[in-house]
């Protein structure tokens, strides 16, 4: 088999079979100039291509799972944590109104307070 028809085959540029037959992944021999080809050879990387290729595909498809369950925990937990920070706010308006509330009772009896008339004590020995 010719470099050319080794390249359709496995769908890869003339540069790169060249590299892989340096590199020692693909075997083949020189005869005129020219570099021959064992069409076994070519198979064998066309069925290395094939495994990497659905290897890839299952790890892409386990990663794709990973990543949708944790998506799904951050999801809960947000949904949790939204409902902490609802109860904290509750929780924290129930004690601000409560403080308001006390507030405005002590002001109220600061007011009776200024307002009432002097005792009877201070009204008949009044110190002048």
């Amino acid at each position: 088999m010719t470099l050319q028809e080794a390249c359709q085959r496995l769908g890869k540029s003339e540069t790169t079979l060249r590299r892989w037959i340096k590199t020692g992944k693909l075997k083949a021999f020189l005869a005129y100039g020219k570099y021959e080809i064992d069409p076994h050879e070519v198979e064998r990387l066309v069925d290395d291509q094939a495994i990497s290729e659905n290897a890839q595909s299952v790890e892409a498809d386990l990663l794709v799972e990973e990543m949708t369950r944790q998506m799904t925990r951050q999801e809960e937990e947000i949904e949790f944590l939204r409902g902490e920070l609802s109860e904290q706010s509750k929780r924290h308006d129930l004690i601000v109104m409560q403080f308001s509330q006390q507030l405005d009772r002590a002001y109220l009896q600061l007011e009776d307070r200024r307002r009432r008339k002097p005792s009877w004590f201070k009204r008949t020995f009044r110190w002048t």
